[in-house]
């Protein structure tokens, strides 16, 4: 598969309007065979390079579709013909199944991400750590309202949804200033957002670390829930069965190392027999 990356304001199908982007675009004629993919925006570049392997074993064309978990999640609420939702939680996919929406046999967890405070300022490797600061000396920062800090929007984003959790956690999230946090709409427009030196500091997913080369100081665990990573095939689907087969390349062995190399935890080292082991998720 060629991937090309389209920006894209509103298609027509769309009764909300957000703009999200399109991976993998297919002619016209070949649509109503496509398996249309609707994914949060922190596993898109991990889909990108699991989709060509997928495509080859299958013959399967794709067309994916990316945005925040809450625009996607609006945006299948009111109609739009995805065939299966790969969001990064699981409050928005079994909302779906609650409105009959989504099909409740189908739900999986692929992944559990982390996050990272990670600034473009600083000039380190991951050879050389130590040149890092500590996470309560970037706490203190904080509080000392010395620095501004990019968070994925915590009302739309599960990524934004642990960074509040974080400073919720460290006793910030009352205190600090408006203008001292600078919200995206998902956790790739945040990772844009500090990548580029606008804002000095960020809370990004670990996996966006991982791809690009890059170190940041790991947030512990303690300080926000997992984020656990949800997948469901949507009940008006035509391809139901193609969407199926795409759940369970993801869940393959050799799909969770490459998610597990790429900055997330893989489903199976916290699911046990449908369970969550070692805390419980909560993204609402």
């Amino acid at each position: 598969m060629s991937i090309k990356f389209f920006s894209i304001i509103t298609l027509l199908f769309l009764s909300v309007l957000s703009s999200f982007t399109v991976i993998g675009k297919v002619p016209l004629k070949e649509q109503a065979n496509t398996l249309n993919i609707a994914v949060s925006s922190n596993f898109s570049h991990i889909l990108k390079k699991l989709l060509p392997q997928f495509e080859k074993n299958t013959s399967i064309k794709t067309q994916v579709f990316i945005g925040s978990t809450g625009n996607l999640f609006q945006q299948i609420y009111h109609g739009a013909p995805y065939d299966i939702f790969i969001a990064a939680d699981k409050l928005r996919p079994q909302r779906l199944i609650e409105a009959n929406i989504a099909l409740e046999n189908t739900l999986k967890t692929y992944a559990f991400g982390t996050v990272s405070f990670w600034s473009a300022h600083w000039k380190t490797s991951k050879k050389s750590p130590e040149n890092l600061p500590t996470f309560e000396s970037l706490i203190q920062l904080i509080k000392d309202k010395k620095v501004k800090l990019a968070i994925a929007n915590p009302n739309i984003a599960p990524y934004g949804l642990a960074a509040k959790q974080v400073i919720e956690s460290n006793k910030l999230w009352h205190i600090i200033e408006k203008n001292q946090l600078i919200t995206g709409s998902n956790i790739n427009q945040t990772f844009q957002q500090v990548r580029s030196g606008a804002v000095p500091l960020g809370i990004v997913a670990d996996s966006q670390l991982k791809v690009n080369d890059l170190t940041g100081v790991t947030i512990p665990k303690e300080y926000y829930q997992p984020i656990e990573q949800q997948l469901v095939l949507i009940s008006a689907s035509k391809n139901t069965q193609q969407a199926q087969l795409l759940s369970q390349y993801l869940l393959s062995d050799d799909s969770q190392n490459i998610i597990k190399t790429l900055g997330y935890e893989s489903a199976s080292k916290y699911i046990h027999n449908g369970t969550l082991i070692n805390g419980s998720s909560r993204n609402d």
